[in-house]
């Protein structure tokens, strides 16, 4: 018995920067080794498909497919999971980079969430590769990874209910604001 609870697992793979291939391969396994242990929810950092820290590499087009590609593939390869898995990716559009968190279960990208508050202060420089996701921004469908009209923005509505996603310095202004009231 459940007791209404859903497992869920926050994992962190070893990881490599900007070896795509090397860390969706290392989601891939930490994803069936979640789900197989009863997880439904798999949730991994952000940026977790290229790594954090790849600076202007970030603005590589090499890197760029390579992440979409392996987006593709970590998607193919964990469609018999029985979980809602969120994995950490740049998306690109041909005027900004985003950093987003996806939504992926059982073989579909349902969602991507775009980051809105991009820190940029003491290590962190976000906002010199990444475009911040505007809260006056609709939500939008986009192409991306081979699947078509895909929600790509931040208050994202799914079938079964509204889908909220918040990472790094969203999450952080989100408890201070939820703090304050």
């Amino acid at each position: 018995m459940t007791y209404g609870f859903i497992k869920t697992a926050c994992v962190s793979p070893r990881m490599k920067v900007a070896d795509c291939l090397f860390n969706s391969e290392e989601i891939v396994k930490s994803a069936t080794e979640a789900a197989e242990n009863g997880a439904s929810i798999i949730v991994f950092p952000e940026l977790s498909i290229t790594g954090y820290t790849c600076g202007d590499l970030f603005f590589q087009q090499v890197l760029q497919k390579s992440a979409e590609n392996q987006l593709a593939y970590i998607i193919k390869e964990t469609t018999k999971l029985k979980a809602l898995i969120f994995v950490g990716i740049p998306v690109f559009s041909t005027e900004s980079i985003y950093n987003c968190a996806t939504a992926i279960s059982r073989g579909k990208l349902l969602a991507l969430y775009a980051k809105s508050f991009l820190p940029n202060y003491g290590e962190f420089y976000e906002r010199r590769q990444f475009t911040p996701f505007q809260q006056d921004m609709k939500t939008r469908f986009i192409n991306f990874a081979g699947f078509e009209n895909v929600p790509f923005g931040t208050d994202i509505l799914l079938q079964k209910g509204l889908l909220h996603i918040s990472g790094g310095e969203d999450f952080w202004i989100c408890f201070w604001f939820s703090r304050a009231s």
